[in-house]
């Protein structure tokens, strides 16, 4: 997980698009496959970062941003009622 959180924050140049996007569906998968128990440690973290890159101006042609979603089903899925501190941050952009 330490690598992928580390694409995740680093990879930020236009180049590196796809790159970051997968890095958040593998982290969402593997927080899936091992539990709340074991990922909640790292959700914090990622959830952050999501959380910022939420907020940020992406470009139209940016595939983070149906990634994020996905990420964010996977992730509300996986932390359960935890996920509700979360809440306002994943919804307005959907509704």
């Amino acid at each position: 997980m330490p690598y992928l959180k580390a694409i995740l924050v680093n990879a930020t140049d236009k180049s590196n698009c796809m790159l970051r996007a997968k890095s958040m569906e593998c982290i969402s998968l593997v927080g899936m496959a091992f539990g709340k128990e074991k990922f909640r440690d790292d959700a914090k973290q990622v959830m952050e970062v999501l959380m910022s890159l939420q907020g940020s101006q992406m470009e139209t042609d940016d595939p983070t941003t149906s990634y994020m979603l996905q990420a964010w089903a996977r992730l509300c899925k996986c932390l359960g009622q935890d996920f509700l501190l979360y809440m306002s941050v994943v919804m307005p952009p959907l509704l």
